[in-house]
């Protein structure tokens, strides 16, 4: 089950670039802005998503859209998402 949810709306700061302008780096989930000098990271679960957030990380996250191709919104997350209880015992 996700929890993160309308990821637009909770970014403290939502960066004008596509993932896709950002230099690749070795690794295929890190891409680095020129624009800010920093590492994003691209997070594909919830866990990703909350671990980086609460390191004040900058962050890719695809929002579901089953009707359209996937969106990816890049930025720092407004507020530390706070886990379910399900992802306490998980973790």
């Amino acid at each position: 089950m996700l929890t993160i949810r309308n990821c637009e709306s909770t970014f403290r700061f939502q960066c004008p670039k596509l993932w896709s302008e950002l230099s690749p780096t070795a690794s295929a989930d890190l891409r680095h802005c020129a624009l800010c000098d920093c590492d994003v990271f691209f997070c594909k679960t919830d866990e990703e998503t909350i671990a980086h957030a609460k390191a004040s990380h900058c962050i890719a996250r695809e929002l579901p859209d089953e009707k359209q191709l996937p969106h990816v919104y890049l930025g720092k997350p407004r507020n530390v998402p706070v886990p379910t209880p399900e992802q306490e015992v998980r973790s």
